[in-house]
């Protein structure tokens, strides 16, 4: 699938408005930060670092989900008296 199309078929909104590629002759914007939900992306930013690039550096901000670690409990009874006979249980 080209670029295009996803864009066409998912319709996300581009946060660079600037060019992010200058030369002494032409200024390009060639990165792309697009999202669906704009909510989730914040304080994007063009920087310009002539001295390291003639790339900018682009920088934002991304809500992201953590997922939950998964919790394992066991029971210290079973390994002592065996699965099901606790002290209280009736046999």
């Amino acid at each position: 699938m080209e670029l295009a199309d996803c864009f066409e078929s998912l319709n996300p909104t581009q946060l660079i408005y600037k060019a992010t590629r200058r030369t002494p002759n032409i200024a390009n914007l060639l990165d792309v930060v697009a999202t669906s939900s704009s909510a989730l992306v914040s304080n994007v930013k063009v920087i310009d670092v002539d001295h390291l690039s003639n790339h900018c550096l682009i920088t934002a901000d991304v809500v992201v989900r953590v997922p939950r670690p998964v919790t394992t409990y066991t029971s210290s009874d079973d390994c002592i008296h065996g699965p099901g006979l606790h002290p209280m249980t009736p046999i």
